[in-house]
């Protein structure tokens, strides 16, 4: 029985530590300056950067559904979205672009 808990705990710490792994090796940025938000993402071999300042950023929504997706809109008409899947946390990475921008975060 001890032997099948060892087994556990170290089949437990091996996923964990190729979560962190693949986690740190995504190449989406997303860096939030003093006055702007600089987006880097990635689709397959395209990337695309995006920067906005804060006085640009109209509005912030976010989906309720699984995937939760987050749109910032800027008042020049561009938009860009993201996912769980191109960052770890979008509602985080939301809420800290809608504290920076002195915006709220409205739901689609």
């Amino acid at each position: 029985m001890v032997v099948y808990f060892a087994i556990a705990i170290g089949m437990a710490s091996v996923a964990v530590g190729i979560w962190r792994y693949a986690r740190n090796m995504r190449r989406n940025e997303a860096r939030l300056a003093p006055d702007a938000l600089h987006m880097r993402l990635f689709s397959g071999k395209e990337k695309a950067e995006v920067s906005m300042r804060r006085e640009e950023i109209e509005s912030i929504a976010r989906s309720v559904d699984t995937t939760g997706a987050v749109i910032v809109k800027t008042t020049d008409g561009r938009d860009v979205s993201f996912t769980g899947y191109d960052f770890a946390l979008p509602s985080r990475l939301a809420r800290q672009i809608a504290s920076r921008a002195g915006k709220d975060i409205s739901k689609l």
